[in-house]
């Protein structure tokens, strides 16, 4: 056999060699796509080293369909003709890709019942920023500076405050992010007096002051009405609750008679019934003279409602309202001034 015919051979063997290893290979596809489908900003090189470039900063984690992550942040491992290719973001994540999220975590902000807390997430997730924070609040403008992601604040005076969160993300760029919030003011609640003598006879009522619509009342033993006839000593804890869902607490200490305590002028009654069964159906002045008194009686708001010179023991409240009036009794030959309060009940 000539030796040119061999050299042939030889040559065409060595580069059907360098074909197999270094020419256009059996892809298992082609292309690169995004989850999508589309193809939109993507480079595929098959030639060489094959791999899928793009100029695109979409987030890695939805890059291209059949994708897998690689340790580190910037690359991911796709199919290519021999066998896999590396495909490679520029840059870091940037105002088009992310969002800033602002949560308040108290549903219900209360005045002078604890800080509100804020929260602020900067997605996706991993997303490297610096927080700063301005709770809305002029007058403690101090205080309105917070960093961190996590921030709380207490408002002085009740209102609706526009909380601002500004991220300044690590590759460039200032999100921020606002959110009205309301601050409630708690009910004033006022039980009083505050300490209380429970003279034996005596009917004794605790009531609460007037509150807006819409508040409910719990007693410490489950009672719902703002008003309770006691009958034993003991404290008495009552809680308001607004309709904004804030909260107050009051309490009465009630106990038992002392000697130095007069119960027999404290023998006037603080609840009538004037329901016409016979029973406690007028305010009757107890122990005292009733014609020896003068008696005058005023609403919660201070207006009188009946006065009678010589006191018969008669007044039912005609015509008004159930509720809490106050009395004064006085006696014009001692001069003795009897004050309190009485419980019409309807």
């Amino acid at each position: 056999m000539p030796a040119n015919y061999l050299v042939c051979v030889k040559i065409i063997y060595l580069l059907l060699v360098l074909l197999l290893a270094f020419g256009p290979a059996r892809a298992q596809s082609n292309t690169a796509k995004w989850r999508s489908g589309t193809t939109t900003g993507l480079t595929y090189r098959s030639s060489g080293l094959p791999m899928v470039t793009t100029s695109s900063k979409r987030e890695m984690a939805s890059a291209v369909r059949l994708a897998g992550d690689l340790p580190g942040a910037g690359a991911c491992l796709v199919p290519s003709s021999s066998g896999r290719g590396l495909l490679a973001f520029p840059g870091a994540p940037t105002l088009s890709n992310v969002r800033l999220e602002l949560n308040v975590a108290n549903s219900t902000l209360c005045l002078g019942q604890g800080p509100a807390a804020f929260g602020a997430t900067v997605l996706p997730t991993g997303t490297t920023a610096t927080f700063t924070w301005d709770f809305g609040e002029p007058a403690a403008e101090s205080a309105s500076a917070a960093g961190g992601s996590v921030a709380s604040h207490t408002y002085a005076t009740a209102g609706t405050y526009v909380v601002t969160v500004s991220a300044v993300l690590a590759g460039g760029g200032t999100l921020t992010a606002r959110q009205a919030i309301a601050v409630t003011p708690a009910p004033v609640l006022r039980l009083a007096p505050h300490q209380q003598v429970l003279c034996a006879g005596l009917p004794l009522v605790i009531e609460a002051n007037a509150q807006p619509a819409g508040t409910t009342y719990r007693w410490h033993d489950g009672l719902t009405t703002p008003a309770r006839e006691v009958s034993h000593p003991g404290r008495y804890v009552l809680t308001a609750t607004s309709a904004a869902g804030c909260i107050s607490r009051d309490s009465v200490d009630v106990r038992e008679p002392l000697p130095t305590d007069d119960c027999i002028t404290r023998r006037v009654p603080n609840i009538i019934t004037p329901n016409g069964d016979g029973q406690n159906d007028t305010f009757v002045v107890g122990s005292l003279d009733a014609p020896n008194w003068s008696l005058t009686v005023l609403n919660r708001w201070g207006r009188e409602v009946f006065q009678q010179a010589s006191y018969d023991n008669g007044w039912d409240a005609p015509g008004l309202a159930g509720g809490i009036y106050y009395y004064l009794l006085i006696n014009p030959a001692t001069g003795t001034r009897l004050r309190g309060w009485v419980l019409v009940s309807k």
